[in-house]
């Protein structure tokens, strides 16, 4: 498709060739331009049409189109933005994704560009009077609902719009009031502050008062007192009603139809999906249920792509589905990840001169306006994002013991060994240790235990001081030398140009026992909240970031979270088990971290939750900082090697054993004063894995010492626990009860591989509770066995 078609809308002129934010609104049938001073303000009775350029680390722009529809817009003016949107899309040359927002309903994504929010408009934009006039100030009520994006709503002003559960903002002329409900969560309460402060400077013009209400809090507080007055008096908020969200199946709705040239649906009769099945020349709808997507084959032309979306649109307003069904309509090649997840084994990489034609021509557009494009990316010069004058030790792991290598030794490395690696550098004015277990990819597996034993114990002993550590193996030895500076003694192959991807941000939760990540979109350093732990995906590393108010208290504990987001593979990149995690603290972060950042380190040091904290920089007073404090711990020194600071090694019977920090458990997690208990089990599976030299197979998935690896079961042979190949005669495999692996379990086993809790099933007990054999449902894509598992409790 041509990128300036003679009939594209003369509103597109030049669209796309600026980074950021370019919108569009309807008006009297016509697109027009709305100035970025009144970008974020929609009104409710309008149409309108957004595009976001970003220019990546690598790569041409890239660009999202957005159509957003008032709830009070006209369904002539909700067609027409549909189709521009299609039509912008074309002028870029078919490279964007698409994306239906509803008022009310936006997607984070679309929310993450108008930080901190939208307060949509009553009304209908008109270009030729967009000013304020000089009514009497309007008080409104607003819902405001959300942790890192947060939806505004105007609601009625009036006591019975109240509830428990949100934080709203009583908006008068001389103070704006944050009343938060009691079940309220602290980042829900921070965020709304941030509204608050931007309601403060936009409408106020930073001239009024803030006041803060509790909810149930109504004695004693002048403050208080006045909310409540302009309510007409104090009376009881009435109990929330039952939550009316329903809740998402345990196993997904996933149903494929393709779309003919007059709009019809016709379903596609299969059990699974592969990307085979979609033809280029076709326009195929896959409902997921809470969401829809449209995929446009590259070979469709423009009619029957707005055909596929109109009878999409239709389809999901006569099945009466609920207006938070997300619409995302993609061209074949640009597939987001969610919609690849649908898939089995979706290939992982894709033609990289895809729309070059029409992607070429808009990155020339962007060397015009002086900006430099690289399709792409030249060799990377290796450079430290560390301090590299500290000092460096290096323990080899020698059985139960460590051996530290003298420092012209320290480089000369070998794959079958294990080691224990510390450096110790001035980071903010403070000392700061960066440790690392460097796993050989020839290592035995007794070494790997031990070094991983070694590490966790050197990391306990620290007693809560600032500690950074990941596991690496011998493919990964270059994020290793080169964030310290310096240079392996290993011949570096020549490494393959491809693009570099930007990293993306997940927000990691569990509760109760579900394991849930949710992506941040444009993320700032502000949305590293102290209450909550967060994984930056650099997708060669991952970065597991814990708040201090978090609920996580062991590095373990953040380790096992950060091997159970590799084994999920959110953006289906294909992540190996092996890619190295640094685990970092609030207030500690390394520069190798900060530097995706636009970085102040004043915010990372600031005392209180993350409420307490932006209520205090909106009242102005003064920010209360930690003081920088050196680390007290003792570096080792080169006299000395760390051998107080391990677990033994040897049981009582002369057996190896391995300390019971070597990991975490994330089901078996219990409470007691605010402090979290955790159980024992080993890191991860796949890091021990592998053959021994001598060619040995490793079997056993427990630590020995452990209750696990005492069970002795009679020897089996058929499908291994994980349904690989048949087990020879003679191995052990352990075996436990349904009910004992469940993540909500009252007796949870120690010492197992939580990402693996089925393999423990008995054949028969697997095929009770899965409805099929394991190698059936090893056999099944990812997404699916996750789903099952989830159902079940064992994910």
């Amino acid at each position: 498709m041509s990128i300036y078609a003679k009939d594209t809308d003369p509103a597109f002129q030049a669209a796309g060739a600026k980074l950021g934010l370019e919108i569009w609104c309807v008006e009297n049938l016509k697109l027009v331009s709305v100035p970025k001073s009144s970008h974020g303000r929609f009104y409710s009775g309008s149409a309108y049409v957004i595009l976001n350029t970003v220019l990546p680390k690598s790569g041409l722009p890239q660009h999202d189109i957005h159509y957003w529809l008032g709830h009070d817009t006209n369904k002539v003016d909700s067609a027409l933005a549909s189709d521009k949107a299609l039509e912008l899309d074309a002028a870029l040359g078919s490279c964007t994704v698409q994306y239906r927002e509803l008022q009310g309903q936006e997607t984070g994504k679309f929310l993450s560009y108008f930080k901190p929010c939208i307060i949509p408009i009553e009304g209908v934009y008109a270009s030729q009077k967009e000013h304020l006039n000089g009514e009497t100030y309007k008080v409104s009520l607003l819902a405001c609902k959300g942790d890192h994006v947060v939806h505004v709503k105007e609601v009625p002003f009036s006591r019975s719009s109240l509830n428990h559960s949100d934080v709203f903002i009583l908006d008068t002329a001389s103070k704006i009031f944050l009343f938060s409900g009691c079940n309220s969560s602290i980042q829900e309460r921070a965020k709304a502050l941030e509204v608050v402060q931007y309601i403060k400077e936009n409408k106020h013009r930073a001239n009024c008062e803030v006041a803060t209400v509790e909810d149930g809090k109504f004695v004693g507080d002048p403050e208080v007192g006045e909310f409540w007055s302009l309510f007409g008096g104090y009376a009881p908020i009435p109990q929330d009603p039952p939550s009316s969200v329903q809740k998402q199946p345990d196993t997904p709705f996933v149903k494929l139809s393709w779309i003919s040239t007059q709009g019809k649906l016709h379903a596609c009769q299969t059990d699974s999906l592969s990307k085979e099945m979609l033809e280029t020349d076709k326009c195929y709808m896959v409902d997921c249920d809470s969401e829809i997507f449209v995929w446009m084959g590259k070979h469709t032309s423009v009619t029957e792509r707005k055909t596929s979306i109109s009878a999409a649109e239709d389809f999901l307003r006569n099945q009466g589905r609920s207006a938070g069904t997300h619409s995302t309509f993609i061209t074949e090649g640009l597939e987001p990840a969610k919609f690849r997840s649908y898939f089995d084994n979706w290939p992982q990489t894709v033609e990289t001169k895809l729309y070059e034609e029409g992607r070429g021509k808009v990155a020339a557009m962007f060397k015009q306006q002086g900006y430099e494009v690289k399709e792409l990316p030249d060799e990377e010069d290796i450079q430290p994002f560390i301090d590299c004058r500290g000092t460096l030790k290096v323990w080899r792991v020698d059985c139960e013991k460590l051996s530290l290598l003298p420092a012209s030794e320290e480089r000369k490395i070998f794959s079958g060994d294990c080691y224990v690696v510390q450096y110790t550098y001035l980071g903010n004015e403070r000392s700061e240790n960066l440790f690392y277990a460097w796993l050989g990819c020839g290592s035995v597996m007794e070494d790997r235990k031990d070094a991983m034993s070694h590490l966790n114990a050197i990391v306990d002993s620290t007693r809560g001081n600032p500690v950074l550590y990941t596991l690496v193996c011998l493919e990964h030895i270059f994020h290793f030398w080169n964030a310290l500076g310096g240079k392996a003694d290993y011949a570096r192959a020549k490494e393959i140009k491809g693009y570099i991807e930007d990293p993306h941000l997940f927000m990691l939760s569990t509760t109760e026992g579900d394991f849930k990540v949710k992506e941040i979109y444009n993320f700032t350093q502000d949305d590293l909240t102290t209450e909550d732990v967060l994984v930056l995906d650099c997708h060669t590393e991952i970065h597991v970031w814990i708040g201090c108010h978090s609920n996580v208290r062991s590095k373990q504990q953040a380790l096992t979270l950060g091997l159970k987001f590799l084994e999920t593979d959110v953006l289906v990149e294909g992540l190996s088990l092996e890619t190295p995690i640094y685990v970092i603290s609030e207030g500690h972060e390394p520069p190798f971290f900060t530097r995706f950042f636009e970085w102040d380190s004043s915010k990372s040091n600031m005392l209180g939750n993350s409420f307490e904290r932006k209520l205090a920089i909106l009242k102005g007073k003064p920010q209360q900082l930690e003081a920088p404090k050196r680390n007290s711990w003792k570096a080792y020194s080169r006299e000395t090697t760390p051998d107080g600071l391990r677990s033994k090694s040897m049981t009582s019977n002369g057996q190896r054993s391995v300390s019971p920090a070597s990991g975490v458990s994330v089901s078996s997690v219990t409470s007691s004063n605010n402090h979290i208990l955790f159980s024992s089990t080993p890191i991860n599976r796949k890091i021990f894995t592998g053959s021994s030299p001598n060619g040995s197979p490793d079997v056993s998935l427990a630590s020995a010492g452990s209750p696990a690896a005492e069970a002795k079961l009679p020897a089996t042979g058929g499908t291994q626990a994980d349904g690989n190949e048949p087990r020879e005669a003679g191995t052990n495999l352990l075996i436990y009860p349904y009910e004992r692996l469940k993540v909500i379990s009252k007796d949870p086993v120690a010492g197992i591989d939580i990402t693996k809790r089925e393999a423990y099933l008995a054949d028969e007990e697997f095929q009770a509770q899965f409805a099929m054999t394991k190698r059936d449902f090893y056999k099944l894509a990812k997404w699916k066995q996750n789903k099952l598992k989830m159902a079940l409790h064992l994910f």
